[in-house]
């Protein structure tokens, strides 16, 4: 029986993917990177159109110039220890210092954190999921991005445990960091669920430690386990 569900923050229960390209944009152009069409080509973004509403292009722009040039991948835990070899790639690119960069990033977070926006739908039924199950948060997002995130929009009591990659010690995808959420709530794997929607970050982890796992996504009308369940699913 499920006693408890353990949920991502970023995509999942806010609406973010709109938000993440504009933060971006806005925080480059006041560090005086204005073409981010230009900027997306020459970082080698490979998506099907350069949309620049497009939630892939977004995702992938914002990762190569805020994340894949920190060492770990992790921004919140690596963006002052920068790789050596991608450091210099970055600032030839951006032609930005060290400091500056790291301040385009936190620029960036608080541009998107000001548009952001809880998930409509996660809204209306947090009252009764609150009532029913052990509520549990867990983000890779800065300890201040989630307070402020709680602050907007008043659903920090809703939540029986908040946890952050910080306080944890351990960032997504580390099993350990869910095995330790269940180890200090005394839960079984088989009691608890995990709703995400990264399948790297939050599934694929939450899986390997026998959790059960539930995607959030926008993008996809119906997952499959089997091949066996094509056809049905297709002529369905």
């Amino acid at each position: 029986m499920i006693k408890a569900i353990i949920l991502d923050l970023n995509d999942t229960l806010d609406e973010n993917f709109g938000m993440k390209l504009n933060a971006m944009e806005e925080a480059l152009a006041a560090h005086g990177v204005r073409d981010a069409k230009h900027l997306a080509k020459r970082l080698a973004v490979k998506v099907q159109h350069l949309d620049m509403r497009d939630p892939e292009t977004a995702n992938k722009l914002c990762e190569r110039v805020f994340k894949l040039h920190w060492n770990d991948g992790h921004a919140p835990r690596g963006m002052f220890r920068l790789n050596g070899s991608r450091d210099r790639v970055m600032r030839r690119m951006l032609n930005l210092p060290h400091a500056e960069r790291s301040e385009l990033y936190a620029e960036y977070l608080r541009n998107r954190f000001d548009a952001q926006d809880i998930n409509k739908e996660f809204y209306a039924i947090l009252p009764s999921l609150a009532k029913q199950y052990k509520l549990m948060l867990y983000t890779n997002a800065p300890p201040w991005m989630l307070s402020r995130w709680f602050k907007k929009h008043g659903t920090r009591r809703f939540f029986k445990k908040v946890y952050t990659a910080k306080t944890l010690q351990s960032y997504k995808p580390d099993i350990e960091a869910f095995e330790k959420i269940l180890k200090e709530n005394r839960l079984k794997p088989e009691e608890c669920v995990m709703v995400g929607d990264d399948v790297t970050n939050d599934m694929l982890p939450a899986n390997l430690a026998g959790i059960r796992t539930i995607l959030f996504s926008r993008c996809i009308d119906i997952h499959i386990r089997d091949f066996s369940e094509l056809r049905r699913m297709i002529s369905g």
